[in-house]
């Protein structure tokens, strides 16, 4: 099985491989809901039948990862480049408009244009804003659930034992975490600054796609230079990102896992 990440919800965890993302809930009766869904089938839309050819081309790979499957991103992508373009050429632009000594007409275009973004801008904005807050509302379980996905994780790549006991005392810590990724963008977009200062947006994108050659270094935690993010990612997990979590939250995550090697083992069999 090739595993390609986790993430934790309020009540329960996800797990994905190549061919399978397992989704397993826990309601209030302490009953499992299991979802089972197929990756392979996204790779049969005809858009993304190249995916794996551009995972192997560096830093597009990385730009790639962005914005796939994220319509909304892209949106906002191309609106901000938009802005950018017109604000940085408003005095080209006001030269076209004819009749307008003074400049007040122009003036006008372009607040009514910057006020029409905006409000796309906020539209496109309320649904990732109804998700923070629906999250914000059950922190401490998320927490606690993110702490039973990295124990996990951690306990069958360590010694492939997934008992209870074998996970608790497995470490909350997973350096594949998006927290350590997050550390490398921020920080990769903060230099990009001083190569270049054109559009904001475009150091954003520069930042992503440097920072996820990074992320994608083996062992890049026992790489001189590199080791210092992913101590300070490690601090942000242990004492921010996650939290001890219950025998029936390490339940949960153990009955997702394994039911991802099950799914993925009657694939390869």
């Amino acid at each position: 099985m090739e595993f390609t990440g986790g993430s934790a919800l309020h009540n329960g965890v996800r797990f994905s491989s190549t061919h399978k993302t397992v989704t397993v809930t826990i309601n209030e009766d302490d009953e499992f809901n299991t979802k089972i869904e197929d990756n392979l089938a996204v790779k049969k839309k005809i858009l993304f039948k190249g995916e794996r050819f551009i995972k192997k081309i560096p830093f597009i790979r990385g730009f790639y990862d962005l914005f796939r499957y994220n319509i909304e991103l892209i949106v906002v992508f191309i609106i901000t480049l938009f802005v950018d373009l017109i604000n940085n050429n408003y005095d080209k632009i006001s030269g076209l408009i004819s009749n307008d000594p003074d400049g007040t007409k122009s003036e006008i275009v372009f607040v009514i244009l910057n006020i029409f973004i905006i409000i796309i801008l906020i539209i496109l904005s309320i649904k990732s804003i109804k998700e923070i807050i629906n999250h914000l509302k059950f922190l401490k379980l998320t927490h606690e659930f993110h702490g039973a996905e990295h124990k996990t994780i951690n306990a069958y790549y360590d010694h492939k034992d997934l008992s209870i006991e074998k996970v608790r005392r497995a470490s909350r810590v997973a350096y594949g975490c998006g927290t350590s990724f997050l550390a490398f963008w921020i920080t990769c977009s903060f230099l990009s600054l001083f190569f270049y200062r054109g559009f904001m947006i475009i150091n954003i994108i520069l930042g992503y796609s440097l920072g996820y050659e990074i992320f994608k270094i083996k062992k890049g935690e026992k790489v001189l230079g590199i080791s210092l993010f992913y101590k300070l990612s490690a601090w942000f997990q242990d004492k921010l990102f996650t939290r001890e979590p219950s025998d029936k939250q390490i339940e949960v995550a153990i009955f997702a896992f394994e039911t991802l090697l099950e799914e993925d083992n009657r694939i390869d069999k």
